[in-house]
């Protein structure tokens, strides 16, 4: 069966040969060919390239953009480390002060925010005051200096407030 194939194109076999000699040279003196190489050198394609059309078809295929629904999260960690790390950092920040920055000119600058109310429309505002005042306490000591013996006195100064209801 090979020599069928090489009685249909010897010529073609030959040059496939030499073709592989100059590709593999430590083939050359194993064979004993540098003759026939040397009848051959200024050849430069012993095989001419065999022109194929190249096969083209066009095919089209369209998918949704994101046909399964992603269940990642983004803030998932599974390393302790990671974690750890995190937490670390979140402590050292409860630790940290700030200061700021702004000085009286750029504050100025800044429109001040106000929230105001429309006047409401009822003719009757009474003047009751629905708050709460506390006492200030206040003490006064007496007999710290001067005195011969350790007695100290303590005076109450606070004002009581009187409710009217």
């Amino acid at each position: 069966m090979a020599m069928n194939m090489f009685n249909t194109d010897p010529k073609n076999f030959v040059n496939k040969a030499l073709e592989l000699f100059r590709k593999k040279p430590e083939m050359i003196n194993f064979l004993d060919v540098q003759n026939q190489l040397m009848d051959i050198k200024d050849i430069e394609d012993l095989i001419p390239p065999e022109v194929t059309g190249a096969e083209t078809f066009s095919v089209e295929c369209q998918t949704l953009d994101h046909p399964i629904p992603t269940n990642l999260i983004p803030n998932y960690k599974w390393n302790i480390w990671d974690l750890r790390r995190e937490a670390l950092l979140l402590a050292n920040l409860s630790h940290c002060t700030t200061s700021s920055t702004q000085t009286e000119e750029c504050a100025g600058l800044c429109p001040a925010k106000t929230q105001t109310y429309n006047l409401k429309e009822q003719g009757v505002q009474t003047k009751r005051d629905n708050g709460t005042n506390i006492p200030k306490p206040l003490q006064y000591l007496f007999g710290l200096r001067g005195r011969n013996d350790d007695k100290q006195m303590q005076l109450d100064l606070t004002e009581t407030l009187e409710y009217n209801n």
